[in-house]
């Protein structure tokens, strides 16, 4: 073997050490697409919780208005799959004949 094929070798070699160095430094972390990271139900809904509430009147037709008073309190351990409530929608679901 010659100086020059010695040469080369070193330099494929240290090409290779590099390339192996860089895959490893690099944060290749796995996908989750799947929900593997998402949270429980019992979490995700944890957002706030509503007390002391009025609503008003007691029966109403389709197109009526009704008013809801009352107090909620935003939970302390926020859900990380729901975003901050920097605004909001308010939607109320009650039972009801279908």
């Amino acid at each position: 073997m010659n100086a020059k094929n010695l040469f080369k070798l070193g330099v494929v070699g240290l090409y290779g050490m590099a390339t192996l160095a860089m895959t490893l430094a690099l944060d290749i972390s796995p996908a989750a697409a799947h929900g593997e990271r998402s949270q429980e139900p019992f979490l995700r809904m944890r957002t706030n919780q509503w007390y002391d509430m009025k609503w008003g009147p007691e029966t109403t037709k389709v197109n009526d208005l009704a008013s809801m008073t009352g107090k909620f309190h935003l939970a302390e351990d926020w859900p990380r799959a729901v975003g901050k409530p920097t605004r909001a929608f308010f939607n109320v679901g009650s039972p009801s004949p279908v």
